[in-house]
């Protein structure tokens, strides 16, 4: 994160019953796994996210902790967060960078008010990058077909 903590942290990882298994979908390996105790726990997918989070989809894995350095654009935020809902557990983590651009906001925006996913917390703000920790939903969706909150 922006202010030298590790995403990890914000999990007690220490505590196998809340983290299993870990998706980092990006074209860099963080550093920290080792340091952190969960190496053995992370899968790397080197590929861009629009084709990762489907094809993990297709393979019915689920995750309790995502990473996504994806695509910056609203369009490309909300369909990963979409994918996401789907794969990482409910009351899981996803961790995304860059939620000081305004489209990557946006999009959580759309999570936190219709899905009741929750924003756990923002790492403090630098030029360049600025991490936002999310928490899926802990309830199963049972939305009308009809439902919608602006967001």
């Amino acid at each position: 994160m922006a202010d030298g903590r590790h995403p990890l942290d914000v999990l007690d990882v220490r505590r196998p019953a809340q983290l299993r298994r870990v998706a980092w979908i990006l074209d860099w390996l963080p550093q920290g796994g080792e340091e952190a105790g969960v190496s053995g726990l992370v899968e790397h997918h080197a590929e861009e996210s629009q084709l990762a989070l489907p094809r993990l989809l297709g393979e019915a894995l689920v995750f309790d902790l995502a990473f996504v350095d994806g695509n910056h654009r609203f369009d490309g935020v909300f369909v990963d967060l979409v994918y996401l809902g789907c794969l990482v557990r409910q009351g899981g983590i996803v961790f995304l960078d860059d939620y000081q651009l305004p489209a990557v906001a946006r999009a959580v925006s759309f999570f936190l008010t219709n899905l009741g996913w929750t924003l756990e917390e923002v790492s403090a703000a630098d030029d360049y990058h600025r991490g936002a920790v999310l928490r899926t939903s802990t309830v199963p969706d049972t939305r009308p077909f009809d439902f919608y909150v602006e967001f």
